[in-house]
Parts: C-alpha cells; sequence; structure tokens
C-alpha cells in the first residue's frame, strides 16, 4: 500500500531555473516540462515514493 499522493511526480527537484531532476519513468512529466523549455534529466527515483516524498522532498535536512 502505498500512500503517496498521485500527483507525487510533480515534485521534482530544480538545479537551476530551466534544469530540473525527474524520476525516470515520470514520461508524461518530462514531455511538458521540455515543452515548457525545461532540461530535464531522468534519474530512478520509483521506489523512495513509499516513503511519501520524492526529488525535492528528499533533499530536505533531516
Amino acid at each position: 500500500f502505498c500512500q503517496s499522493s498521485k500527483w507525487l511526480a510533480m515534485n521534482v527537484l530544480s538545479i537551476s531555473p530551466k534544469k530540473v531532476i525527474c524520476e525516470e519513468q515520470e514520461h508524461p512529466l518530462h514531455e511538458l516540462l521540455d515543452k515548457h523549455g525545461f532540461e530535464v534529466y531522468p534519474i530512478p527515483f520509483r521506489n523512495v515514493f513509499e516513503f511519501g516524498g520524492s526529488l525535492h522532498c528528499a533533499t530536505w535536512d533531516i
């Protein structure tokens, strides 16, 4: 049972104004961001979703 939101894929990590890191399987999001001029860097991060966060949230201090 995954307690994560279906919108979790939108949780990306911005590394500059037009560069973002996204979960590698979120192809529709990659296409949308690319369409709006973003450079997308996909990485494997799917199994972390089960803990209730994604790329942006995973960079916060504990």
